[in-house]
């Protein structure tokens, strides 16, 4: 009896490892494989000691078939429990000292990707994604999203370039003025990776806070930032004498369209603006995400449109001018580039518009749905990064938390 229980249990390490192998980070690396060879190991041992007892062909069919069935077990095991990896740690909320009024905060709220691969970040989106019936993956197909997404971090160096690039933001908005003689405290929260929204307001109201803004990285209508505004509304925060203030969108900032459109024409100087192709990058969201987030697509719109007529009063024909969406919504990046090569362009200009951050995806999709496109010989693209820590967007985002800021800090009626 023991040897079929060795059996099946070599069975479910196995299937443990190979999804261990497929989702661990590098640090872990080597767990899957270790596990997966115990397993083996063990399952072959118990099946050619079954194979000496019993000799017959039905007890090795049996045998294998244990074995089967025991990776299977291991692997959907494993699989169904990568969504748990999102669980969050419970977040310490206490205050300064009572009647202590600290220095107020402003907090970047960004929804790029972590920094390093990270399962529990993996897990969190695809959490988000699948509740909200964006999208199904199927059990046996999860750990192969995990494993994509490690693949996507190696090519692109390991780490993704958004956290090194916020923290540059941040230090710039603290050191602009009036922030800077505020002497504020500076927090980052992410939407998928710690600290969350509602940890970075903690933090800050730990050390005294008691004006808080928050501005997005982005739009604040979005999915993922109307889950961090629910973590952070089971605080009641307005009980605890916090004023805690959303800054007003970044994409409405006059400046940012204007100064997209000077990076588009400096990357075609040299060329007739006759033969000049543009494409304006969104990020896109899913389908089920788009008709609760209107205000969303009416900014990036509204924006995109700006850009589009800045850069036809500037010479480029408005039909060389397109919208793409990096993922999700169509047309996509692909699709565009090869419409204005139909229509005469040689030089292309591929842009992130409302993109605030670099991120894995940019560093690498975009330059892919360029490749894909199959430029013909002699037409020449150029692709530029995310607005990062660019001068004009820092100007906007410290201008949306100084507006966030004065209202904060009001008094109550």
């Amino acid at each position: 009896m023991l040897v079929w229980l060795q059996l099946l249990a070599g069975g479910v390490l196995l299937g443990v490892g190979v999804v261990v192998g497929m989702a661990a980070p590098r640090r872990f690396s080597l767990l899957g494989p270790v596990a997966g060879a115990v397993g083996l190991t063990a399952s072959f041992s118990a099946l050619g000691v079954i194979s000496r007892e019993f000799r017959t062909p039905q007890a090795i069919g049996l045998g294998i078939l244990f074995l089967v069935v025991g990776t299977a077990a291991g692997y959907g095991l494993a699989a169904s429990a990568l969504s748990a990896l999102a669980h969050r740690q419970p977040v310490a909320w206490t205050t300064g000292p009572s009647g202590a009024v600290g220095k107020p905060a402003v907090v970047l709220l960004a929804c790029a990707d972590s920094e390093l691969y990270s399962p529990r970040a993996i897990a969190a989106r695809g959490n988000d994604l699948a509740d909200s019936g964006a999208i199904h993956v199927p059990l046996v197909a999860l750990p192969l999203v995990f494993f994509t997404e490690r693949a996507r971090y190696r090519a692109a160096g390991g780490r993704s370039p958004a956290g090194a690039v916020a923290r540059t933001l941040a230090e710039r908005i603290a050191e602009t003025a009036p922030l800077a003689q505020r002497h504020l405290r500076m927090e980052l929260a992410w939407c998928y990776s710690p600290p969350s929204l509602a940890g970075a307001v903690a933090g800050c109201a730990q050390n005294g806070s008691r004006a808080i803004a928050v501005v997005v990285l982005g739009s604040e209508d979005a999915e993922p930032v109307d889950h961090a505004k629910a973590e952070l509304d089971r605080f009641r925060t307005h009980e605890t004498g916090l004023q805690v203030v959303f800054g007003p969108s970044v994409w409405s900032h006059r400046g940012l369209p204007d100064r997209l459109a000077e990076r588009v024409l400096e990357a075609s100087e040299g060329a007739e603006p006759g033969t000049v192709g543009v494409v304006l990058v969104g990020a896109g969201v899913p389908t089920a995400w788009a008709p609760r987030h209107l205000t969303a697509a009416s900014e990036e719109n509204y924006f995109d449109q700006r850009v589009r007529l800045l850069l036809s009063e500037a010479g480029i024909d408005e039909r060389m001018v397109r919208i793409a969406w990096l993922d999700w919504q169509l047309p996509d990046v692909t699709e565009s580039v090869r419409h204005v090569v139909a229509l005469g362009a040689t030089r292309i200009i591929v842009a992130p518009s409302t993109i605030a951050l670099p991120t894995v995806a940019t560093s690498l999709d975009i330059r892919q749905a360029v490749d894909l496109a199959r430029l013909p010989e002699g037409v020449q693209s150029v692709l530029l990064p995310a607005w990062g820590d660019d001068d004009v967007f820092v100007e906007a985002v410290a201008m949306s938390a100084e507006h966030a800021l004065t209202r904060a800090e009001q008094p109550k009626p």
